[in-house]
């Protein structure tokens, strides 16, 4: 982003108005590599990787692609519909939610690897440092797919 700073939005706005406050996105950055449509939340950061001489960039994804639920199409851990699934998310998907740094997102992971899918977002509160806090932070900004 041209001004990184943090920022203050009214309600209901998404990824790509933040964007626009912090005076759009730098020279280098990647635009495809983030969902702009996706809601914000409170104590959202938002990072924007840069494009990688040489490194192919991802088409835009211009409609939802068939998998086994087809309401379901996602790029990532981010569905279409903005949600991050924290059963598919990457280190820095999950690093979008609200109160979730480098720390808690690797122990997201490791407990996921270590006991396989979470059957209900609920069941992020079982991994250490997430509390009913930081879930009723995220909860309306993760799934766990089909």
């Amino acid at each position: 982003m041209v001004n990184p700073a943090v920022y203050t939005l009214p309600p209901g706005s998404i990824v790509d108005d933040a964007v626009r406050a912090a005076g759009g996105l730098s020279a280098d950055a990647d635009p495809v590599a983030i969902n702009l449509a996706g809601p914000l939340a409170d104590g959202m950061q938002i990072y924007v990787p840069a494009r990688v001489e040489g490194a192919p960039t991802p088409p835009p994804v211009s409609a939802p692609v068939a998998t086994a639920d087809p309401g379901a199409s996602r790029m990532g851990g981010v569905t279409i519909a903005g949600l991050i699934d924290i059963n598919l998310a990457t280190q820095a998907d999950l690093e979008m939610l609200p109160g979730i740094g480098p720390t808690t997102a690797a122990n997201i992971i490791a407990h996921r690897e270590a006991n396989g899918p979470f059957a209900t977002i609920e069941a992020i509160m079982d991994v250490p440092g997430i509390g009913e806090g930081k879930f009723a932070a995220m909860k309306d900004l993760i799934t766990v797919g089909p």
